[in-house]
């Protein structure tokens, strides 16, 4: 029979703290990274209704300037 110490004791409970601690972590970065793709989802939405704004309003330079937008911040989105 093996003799269990206090130095066992701790290591074992530094062990599941640690991976307690990687749980929540990975928990925070999931969340994270679900929150970032509703976000993206959203900036697409918005931008496609600014350019079929401006194609509907017949502004060319709208236009433009909406498709630039949108594509700029589709892409900070991404980053």
């Amino acid at each position: 029979m093996e003799r269990v110490t206090l130095e066992d004791v701790k290591e074992a409970m530094d062990d599941k703290i640690a991976e307690l601690k990687e749980l929540v972590n990975n928990m925070d970065s999931e969340t994270a990274l679900d929150i970032a793709k509703d976000t993206y989802e959203k900036i697409k939405v918005k931008g496609q209704e600014l350019v079929n704004l401006a194609v509907t309003t017949g502004t060319p330079v709208l236009e433009e300037t909406a498709a630039k937008l949108k594509k700029n911040s589709i892409a900070v989105a991404k980053s």
